[in-house]
């Protein structure tokens, strides 16, 4: 691949300018001359650097799941996962049998929900489409 673009780019502009998107931690950028690797929130282990008319490998992989927050506020429990994911339906069940998982059927604003305690132990996930 190549960036189209007449500039020098370093490290996370090199997937925004060419993938139009952050890099995912694990993914790397090789050169004929170097391997970098994105580490985390913008690090990587050698800082990339592509040149213009320069030609790069990108190892792009898949993104990684959502991640579910839950939080007690006030005798309410918050369950939210980050926008804008879309097409994750959430799911309930009172224990983490493998079968008896269903459709979360309560109210859903910007990726959250509020809930009332329960008894028992509610658990949440995100289910892949």
């Amino acid at each position: 691949m190549g960036d189209k673009l007449p500039a020098t780019d370093i490290g996370t502009n090199i997937f925004l300018d060419i993938l139009g998107r952050l890099p995912f931690v694990g993914e790397k950028v090789s050169t004929l001359s170097s391997t970098s690797t994105y580490l985390w929130e913008g690090i990587w282990d050698i800082l990339p650097t592509l040149d213009p008319g320069q030609a790069v490998f990108l190892r792009v992989m898949a993104p990684p799941p959502p991640i579910l927050t839950v939080i007690g506020n006030n005798s309410q429990l918050i369950v939210s996962w980050p926008l804008p994911l879309t097409g994750w339906p959430l799911q309930t069940n009172n224990n983490l049998s493998p079968g008896s998982w269903g459709k979360y059927v309560g109210t859903v604003v910007n990726n959250a929900v509020t809930n009332p305690p329960t008894n028992g132990n509610p658990c949440f996930r995100l289910m892949q489409p």
